[in-house]
């Protein structure tokens, strides 16, 4: 789950009250009579009134914190929203931009790479940014780190251009590699089509 930097400070100052309350409930299981002389010197100083209120006060903050916080951990989307990227946000309005959408534009931008035979593509919303893993297979012989820079270069170009939306990672994993024969249609070789790279060197051996 991605949390924006309000959620991220909220989270933090709700752990930090947390904290304290629970050094100091160590404190005083540990010194009862330390803890007790501070407090008397506290409601001399200020009266017992003051000292109430703003323990209170302290109880009601960190009431609201835990509220919040258990708000946070729950809250779900709203059902219109799943599924969608924010591309721009003004006062005018919203753009919105489907996953499904994204996802054809990533298999667009690598149909020229040779060596793919599969892809499975995920799309994760970082606020700002999106986060692109691709679980690709491949033709057995192909370059692993030329077909992967490729893809990277060519996803990240092509969805920035097209979308709109700025491109923080791009996540390849090689998931298996495929014989010749077991390519899809599109990416086998036609006749009189330069052979694919290590094809040449495999066929010599062979012979």
């Amino acid at each position: 789950m991605k949390l924006s930097v309000g959620k991220r400070i909220l989270m933090f100052v709700h752990w930090l009250v947390s904290l304290l309350f629970v050094a100091a409930f160590a404190v005083y299981v540990i010194a009862p009579n330390c803890v007790m002389q501070y407090y008397n010197r506290l409601v001399d100083a200020v009266g017992m009134t003051y000292v109430k209120v703003i323990g209170i006060a302290i109880l009601a903050v960190y009431a609201a914190l835990a509220i919040a916080q258990v708000i946070l951990i729950f809250k779900r989307k709203k059902r219109s929203e799943r599924g969608f990227i924010t591309v721009d946000s003004s006062d005018s309005g919203r753009v919105r931009i489907a996953i499904s959408a994204i996802e054809q534009m990533v298999r667009q931008s690598v149909g020229a790479i040779d060596g793919l035979t599969d892809m499975k593509i995920g799309i994760e919303n970082l606020d700002d940014a999106i986060g692109i893993r691709v679980k690709a297979s491949i033709v057995n012989g192909s370059h692993v780190p030329t077909i992967t820079m490729n893809m990277q270069r060519a996803i990240r170009q092509f969805v920035e251009t097209n979308c709109g939306v700025a491109v923080r990672e791009v996540s390849i994993s090689i998931n298996a590699v495929t014989g010749q024969g077991e390519a899809p249609k599109r990416l086998r070789r036609k006749k009189g089509q330069e052979p694919l790279r290590g094809e040449g060197r495999r066929s010599a051996r062979a012979l």
